[in-house]
């Protein structure tokens, strides 16, 4: 049977954020999950790129001005089994059953909407990998009309959102290092379920679920034996709470993963010891060590089979630093400003060195990655430094040689010198052709490229590099990329330069190669030649026989 209609749901960098579109890449929804947000949805859907859109929502067109909450009930206590009631677009009701389902669907983990009255298939959620960008594919075989359809995209997005009730502890709760309330049934809630009837909510549209208020203690759980440290049960509780695994993540800390950070020998002893203090009183912190660590293993331990132990560690003990950090973004203060920074510098690390989906692929598919890359290091860096005391906190504290960057500039090769020219003159003429050309903007771009190679010829092979480019981009800059326009990939292109630099590194190791190929083969003729130094820089003189022509 062809479906009436399909959908595409890719996640963002963490699987914070969701995207929805047709089969053929046209998008049409980006989902924002604000489940750490008190008084919100766990998700909006925007009709928009990002969340700077109207919300969308399932209502009744003939009172546009009035909010009713459509229900997702859960039912019993021990089957992964949802239905909910809603009023189709002809004005009938009917009754819809989310079921697991192993015969349907191509995905490990699937799902099929049935209708009640007549046990039909209307739908089918099928799940994307562990480690793929894709979250799942819906495919719609009921031609019910567009109200159905949005409320099944709703719905079935909530199920890769919520608890599986596994015993003894759910999946996404262990992932997540939180307590989990299994058998609790208001886990699946999208408003109250204690009234049998729609009430109006104060959010414009969207789910609700669980409530995020047992997340710090579920962070403090996840310590382990360090939360256990002086309890009056400390004797009782020391066999259960001992967690091998993460003292493992903390040995390979102070043994190997601090030094990624770390510029010199002023700043090992800060991230060696010094960091690994602080996150003891700041749980984010101590998530963001072990999950940075954890993936150093991943990716460079000697033994290939364990890769994905530590990756899904590693993806645990991030998700829940992060639900953490989230909750601190609105209070940057004297007593929290040193984790804030350390846990910012690790972000941005784990952030590049998450591995992305490897071989033949859709060259849109790296820049995308490289694009997020960017938006988090930015972001990360602009809130910490949003107060206006913030480096006071640090710089003349224990911190203060790692704000002490030596600026050192190189000689500029002959050919590097000429490359900028040529950038120079090309964004002069765009700026001469279109009155619309952001002439200034390329010119500072071009000018903080110029500056971050210098670094690297005076011998500089610090992350640095890599997140002072991404910071100091103008804002519009980042607009004019996620619009493609040429001139800013082949800025993108340049980029891949200072990355090469850092390719000895194993949290740089292949972006510099990923990003020239895939901006060659986006490019046309017209641009090709603007970005041949940096081909040359990171593949060799004879670039063209790695690419595709």
């Amino acid at each position: 049977m062809n479906p009436a209609a399909q959908y595409l749901i890719t996640h963002s960098f963490w699987r914070h954020n969701y995207d929805v579109s047709t089969t053929n890449k046209t998008h049409l929804f980006h989902i924002a999950n604000s489940s750490l947000t008190p008084g919100k949805p766990d998700l909006t859907f925007h009709s928009s790129p990002d969340s700077s859109g109207p919300v969308v929502g399932v209502w009744d067109p003939g009172r546009p001005n009035k909010l009713d909450w459509e229900y997702l009930h859960k039912q019993g206590f021990t089957k992964r089994i949802y239905w909910f009631r809603m009023q189709l677009d002809n004005g009938t009701k009917q009754t819809f059953t989310w079921k697991r389902t192993h015969s349907l669907g191509s995905g490990y983990e699937n799902h099929k909407l049935v209708e009640e009255s007549s046990q039909t298939v209307v739908a089918v959620f099928s799940s994307g990998g562990n480690f793929s960008k894709t979250t799942g594919s819906l495919d719609i075989y009921s031609k019910l009309g567009p109200r159905f359809y949005l409320m099944t995209l709703i719905s079935g997005i909530a199920l890769v959102e919520k608890c599986d009730e596994s015993r003894p502890s759910c999946t996404n709760c262990a992932n997540r290092h939180s307590e989990c309330e299994y058998g609790s049934s208001t886990s699946l809630l999208w408003a109250n379920e204690g009234s049998d009837s729609g009430q109006a909510g104060d959010s414009a549209s969207g789910l609700r679920s669980p409530s995020s208020s047992t997340t710090g203690a579920g962070a403090a759980e996840s310590l382990g034996i360090l939360t256990q440290l002086g309890s009056e049960n400390a004797i009782t509780s020391a066999g259960s709470a001992l967690n091998l695994n993460d003292l493992e993540l903390m040995m390979q800390w102070c043994n190997a993963t601090f030094q990624t950070l770390s510029r010199n020998e002023r700043t090992d002893p800060i991230w060696r010891t010094i960091v690994p203090e602080e996150a003891l009183s700041h749980p984010f912190l101590m998530h963001g060590i072990l999950a940075l660590s954890s993936l150093h293993l991943a990716r460079t331990g000697p033994e290939p089979t364990h890769r994905a132990s530590y990756l899904n560690r590693a993806v645990a003990h991030q998700n829940q630093a992060l639900a953490l950090f989230r909750e601190l973004l609105g209070d940057v203060n004297e007593s929290n400003a040193k984790a804030m920074f350390a846990f910012a510098g690790i972000v941005v690390i784990y952030t590049f060195a998450f591995p992305h989906t490897p071989g033949p692929q859709d060259p849109w598919d790296c820049v995308d990655d490289l694009y997020q890359v960017l938006v988090l290091t930015r972001g990360v860096q602009q809130v910490i430094h949003a107060p206006r005391d913030f480096t006071s906190f640090l710089v003349d504290g224990s911190f203060g040689p790692i704000l002490q960057v030596e600026e050192v500039r190189g000689p500029m090769p002959k050919d590097t010198t000429a490359m900028l020219k040529q950038l120079r003159e090309a964004n002069k003429l765009c700026g001469a052709r279109d009155p619309n050309h952001e002439l200034q903007i390329y010119e500072g771009s071009i000018a903080n490229l110029e500056e971050m190679l210098s670094w690297c010829y005076s011998g500089m092979r610090a992350n640095t590099i890599a997140g002072r480019w991404a910071i100091r981009l103008h804002p519009r800059f980042m607009e004019l990329l996620r619009e493609r326009d040429p001139l800013a990939l082949v800025m993108l292109a340049h980029y891949g330069v200072l990355l090469h630099y850092l390719k000895h590194r194993w949290c740089f190791d292949e972006w510099c190669v990923r990003v020239s190929k895939a901006v060659w083969a986006i490019l046309d003729d017209q641009w090709r030649p603007l970005i041949e130094w940096a081909m040359k820089e990171i593949l060799g003189v004879n670039f063209l026989e790695q690419v595709d022509t």
